[in-house]
């Protein structure tokens, strides 16, 4: 890893030294080669030398504005797609003020809405960017997905956390299943598949599934110290997923002598372990709530709910067959988990939740 880092700082200080004109004074470097240098380094997919030779022309060349626009636009360009969106925002802020006309703005504006929208989680500016893109692309594809993911991106932002996450399980039910085509994917950051190996979403930990010795463990690694360790009772572990808070490991451990399929914790930071529920027909696929206070799971071809602790155990929907999920996401504000079947790419099912009515009785 060091050699090809050491390769990359010196084949970017190679291209620098060629734009430059090799060891030429500063007051001698030609900008528009620097400017060539940038432009074909960006085409060759050497993004980090493209960024690099941009933002050179940039703080050392403020005069050179004969391709300012372009220099703008590419290097938004260039730290969009490699997601550096702090740095992204601020240069495609100053090209989108600074050239309205230009042959790329649509492009940036697009690109400004995602970061405001889907990083940044900024309604504010994502509602003046959208209303600027209106004004000048009303009516295309894009502009109504805007305008949609912009709606629940402000609806969420009211809401908080969905009361029905206070609720006990018992208490909980599907009020409503609407299958749709189209996936919000920045309001489900935490979505959960059967996966051998699975990052937790802080992305300090990773579970995976791994053989020794004939048989399969479950092991988690600290990413930053390198350390890993084998999680207790994962002896036939299957399908890791990760809690939001990136500590609690959850998992199904199967026992082929009596067919029954355990669903297990691990407790990451603290070493703690625990068996929480058990029986034939429990399906692998876990969804764990963003408050880290419940589990979704199968059971017989239903969903079925339950505190961490494993208790309070409860169906969700008796007529949602779940038997063939094999995607389950809990919203981020905690109202509805989306669910997409095997052999259904591209259809999902969003599960409304809401609190069950209980009948009074004398």
């Amino acid at each position: 890893m060091k050699k090809k880092i050491l390769l990359g700082f010196l084949l970017s200080a190679f291209v620098l030294s060629a734009a430059c004109g090799g060891n030429a004074p500063a007051g001698a470097e030609n900008p528009e080669r620097i400017f060539n240098a940038a432009t074909e380094a960006m085409v060759k997919g050497e993004s980090v030398i493209a960024i690099e030779l941009y933002y050179k022309l940039l703080n050392d060349y403020p005069g050179f504005k004969k391709y300012r626009a372009e220099i703008l636009e590419r290097l938004g360009g260039l730290l969009f797609d490699s997601e550096q969106y702090e740095e992204a925002e601020k240069i495609l802020g100053r090209y989108v003020s600074e050239y309205r006309n230009h042959k790329g703005i649509k492009k940036a504006y697009e690109r400004l809405a995602f970061i405001y929208m889907q990083v940044m989680k900024d309604s504010a500016r994502a509602e003046r960017i959208n209303a600027v893109y209106n004004k000048r692309f009303k009516g295309s594809e894009t502009a109504a997905s805007m305008d949609k993911t912009l709606a629940i991106l402000t609806e969420s932002q009211k809401g908080g956390i969905s009361a029905v996450l206070k609720l006990d399980p018992k208490d909980i039910i599907v009020t409503r299943v609407i299958g749709t085509e189209i996936f919000h994917g920045e309001f489900y950051p935490v979505r959960h598949y059967i996966l051998k190996k699975i990052k937790a979403p802080d992305s300090r930990r990773e579970a995976e599934r791994k053989k020794v010795s004939g048989k399969y463990f479950i092991y988690v690694k600290d990413i930053k110290a390198g350390k890993v360790k084998r999680v207790p009772g994962s002896q036939n572990g299957f399908g890791p997923q990760w809690a939001w808070d990136g500590e609690r490991l959850y998992f199904t451990v199967m026992d082929w002598d009596t067919e029954e399929r355990e669903i297990r914790f691990y407790n990451a930071r603290t070493g703690g372990a625990a068996g929480l529920f058990s029986a034939a027909g429990i399906g692998p696929l876990l969804c764990v709530s963003p408050d880290n206070s419940k589990v979704v799971f199968q059971y017989r071809s239903n969903l079925w709910m339950m505190n961490r602790t494993g208790t309070s155990i409860s169906l969700l929907d008796p007529k949602f067959d779940a038997e063939s999920a094999v995607f389950m996401a809990w919203s981020r504000d905690g109202s509805n988990i989306v669910v997409r079947k095997k052999g259904e790419k591209g259809r999902y099912h969003i599960l409304q939740l809401g609190r069950k009515e209980h009948l009074i009785t004398k």
